[in-house]
């Protein structure tokens, strides 16, 4: 079953911890020297996983 946040402050979490596993996984790819492609497709979900991550905060911080 999928992880479902409760409130707006979980869901930003969330994302930012999607963003730090894909940059966790770009970093062992360049230790490891991968095809640069691949690295390059990790770096591109980290950047938006952040997006989002943004996007949610922008959310969050609009008076109601």
């Amino acid at each position: 079953m999928a992880y479902k946040p409760k409130n707006e402050k979980e869901r930003i979490y969330h994302r930012l911890r999607i963003a730090k596993g894909h940059l966790e996984k770009v970093m062992r790819m360049v230790e490891d020297h991968e095809y640069c492609i691949d690295v390059l497709n990790q770096s591109l979900a980290v950047q938006n996983a952040l997006k989002e991550a943004d996007s949610l905060i922008l959310d969050f911080g609009k008076p109601s």
